[in-house]
């Protein structure tokens, strides 16, 4: 696997938003309790207590190997945020 530089969870909404053509909204964490909360009615929501790790420290990904092995570069970021929001706008999802 390769893949593009890191960037935060707003910058990833952000640049989906530039990709699709719309204004920039404003993000920030959900406390844990509401969290907790909220899952003693939604089953998808207690999970996240499993993978929450992945939104409180670093997630760090080592790609150098496969792209000296392979000679692999990611799919610039732009054109991934233009795939991901296209089947929105298509009203394909």
């Amino acid at each position: 696997m390769v893949t593009n530089e890191a960037q935060s969870a707003a910058a990833v909404v952000n640049d989906l938003a530039d990709a699709a053509g719309v204004a920039h909204v404003t993000t920030k964490p959900i406390p844990a309790l509401m969290m907790t909360a909220a899952g003693l009615f939604s089953p998808q929501v207690r999970e996240f207590r499993h993978t929450a790790y992945q939104f409180e420290r670093d997630f760090i990904i080592d790609d150098q190997l496969t792209r000296d092995t392979f000679g692999m570069t990611p799919t610039p970021w732009t054109e991934m945020c233009r795939d991901a929001v296209a089947p929105f706008q298509q009203g394909t999802t």
